[in-house]
């Protein structure tokens, strides 16, 4: 009889695991970290080059940075009106930049919160340059005489604090932006004229040359992430969802399907060899590049996904949600 009530205890266990093994795979494991000081729900959030730092935005225009270390929010700065849309560590951490749907973009001392500029265009997009000097910006911004408004795609020279280059194109409005360690420069065009597509455009980011246009979704682009070497792109678009783009041909390698309703952010790790998006659905996803596949799925914020980042080792995930918490959270190897 002992063997039997073995085998019951044995079945017992069995079952209990399971259970466990199914809910992980639902609802993933528990956060490393679950960050609430957001009044609004929280649109943008970055990683700090180290891992040490994060810093997230909200609905309301306020940005908050983070220790990772104890959880502890250990500074605040304001915007403006409006949303934050993105957030920018400088590579040496020395820097924050902010852009929005409202305001103009700002840059922040980390350690003192002193503002450093505001450059004269609607950024919804901010990204530092590998090389600590340059910012890049897309947006909105005047054209030439002053009539109207254009998308505009600016590089601001953080240490002359001057600008450096522009670029003005008609109907477009730039949404995300992203650089390689190479130098690649890649942004998210949306476009308001009948017809065209919302657009992924690479660029060289030293002649700020456009090197190749890919059309991404039949509305908008609005995220963008690059590999290190610059060689693949991945993007989410309103409709289409998330794509994987070979930059060398300019072919779409595959879509990364299985998201309810909108994919909201992307990010790639530094290798290119695993993309995280994330939505409306709530969930966060990850796939293996090379072959399109779902490696892991969880319910990541309860009212949608607005932001997610990757750390520079590959080894962490943040995101931001309409529930108005920042969450950390750890991506296994």
């Amino acid at each position: 009889m002992a063997w039997k009530r073995a085998l019951l205890v044995l079945g017992v266990v069995l079952v209990a695991l399971g259970i466990v093994w199914g809910l992980r795979r639902a609802f993933g494991d528990p956060p490393l970290l679950a960050l609430r000081g957001h009044v609004e729900p929280v649109t943008a959030v970055a990683f700090g080059p180290d891992g040490k730092l994060a810093a997230s935005g909200d609905r309301a225009g306020n940005v908050k940075l983070w220790d990772l270390e104890t959880g502890a929010e250990v500074a605040s700065f304001q915007l403006g009106e409006g949303a934050v849309t993105s957030l920018s560590f400088r590579p040496d951490g020395k820097l924050l930049a902010g852009g929005g749907m409202v305001a103009l973009p700002k840059i922040w001392d980390v350690q003192t919160g002193k503002e450093r500029f505001e450059p004269q265009l609607k950024g919804l997009a901010v990204a530092f340059a590998p090389d600590n000097k340059i910012l890049g910006v897309g947006g909105q911004g005047p054209d030439l005489e002053g009539r109207g408004q254009l998308g505009a795609l600016l590089l601001w020279d953080t240490v002359a604090d001057k600008e450096r280059d522009v670029r003005r194109y008609k109907g477009h409005v730039f949404r995300g932006l992203a650089y390689s360690r190479a130098g690649t420069l890649v942004t998210a065009a949306s476009t308001k004229e009948p017809g065209k597509f919302g657009e992924v455009r690479v660029w060289d980011a030293t002649t700020c040359q456009e090197v190749i246009t890919l059309e991404g979704d039949p509305k908008y682009v609005q995220a963008v992430a690059i590999s290190a070497d610059g060689k693949t792109v991945v993007s989410a678009g309103k409709e289409a969802g998330a794509k994987v783009w070979d930059v060398a041909p300019g072919k779409a390698r595959f879509a990364l399907t299985g998201h309810e309703g909108e994919v909201r952010a992307v990010a790639l790790a530094a290798d290119g060899k695993m993309a995280a998006t994330a939505g409306e659905d709530g969930t966060v996803r990850l796939w293996d590049v090379g072959t399109g596949k779902e490696r892991k799925k969880w319910k990541a914020h309860k009212e949608g996904v607005e932001a997610l980042a990757l750390s520079a080792d590959g080894k962490r995930l943040v995101t931001g949600g309409g529930d108005r918490l920042v969450k950390v959270w750890a991506v296994a190897p």
